[in-house]
């Protein structure tokens, strides 16, 4: 296959995602332009901010992943990325664009909703329920890390092998 150099990017922080090596995939895309940025890209580049408990990370890119994209994950990171930046009206407005077709108990939508409560000077809080889940997802995993909260360890018990090499080195 020939890749273009963000491919060749994603792959490489892929295969060091995999071996639980999260802050230097991070390192690797952080090479790569966002206007260069592949879908390939925008994927790993999720993958390595949750895996380095990092949310800010998506920040510079999240608007451009949510139009190439239209990822959900993306779009609620948009909205966390306002909450932190201290815009509480549009955070919201982005989550509920975000969430819209979802129920408001979904893990993701918890622990977005959280994320802007904290970066909205503490305005909104949300209530994190593992009850029902059954997959650790790099999202959740990233989010619930970044913000201090403990996840079930029934769900590291199904995680992928890295998911413990990432909370090794989680900050």
């Amino acid at each position: 296959a020939n890749l273009n150099g963000a491919d060749f990017a994603a792959e490489r922080a892929w295969l060091l995602l995999r071996m639980g090596e999260a802050n230097a995939a991070r390192a690797v895309i952080a090479y790569v332009d966002v206007e260069d940025y592949s879908p390939w890209l925008y994927q790993v580049a999720m993958q390595s901010a949750m895996a380095s408990a990092d949310p800010a990370a998506l920040c510079p890119v999240a608007d451009a992943a949510v139009a190439q994209t239209g990822n959900r994950n993306w779009a609620l990171a948009r909205a966390v990325c306002a909450g932190l930046a201290g815009k509480a009206q549009a955070a919201q407005a982005l989550f509920d664009d975000a969430r819209r077709g979802t129920p408001a108990s979904a893990i993701d939508n918890q622990l977005a909703q959280r994320a802007l409560g904290l970066g909205a000077q503490g305005r909104r809080s949300a209530t994190i329920d593992w009850v029902g889940v059954t997959e650790l997802t790099s999202w959740r995993w990233g989010m619930a890390t970044a913000m201090g909260i403990d996840v079930p360890d029934a769900l590291y018990d199904v995680a992928a092998p890295q998911v413990r090499y990432w909370q090794a080195v989680a900050p």
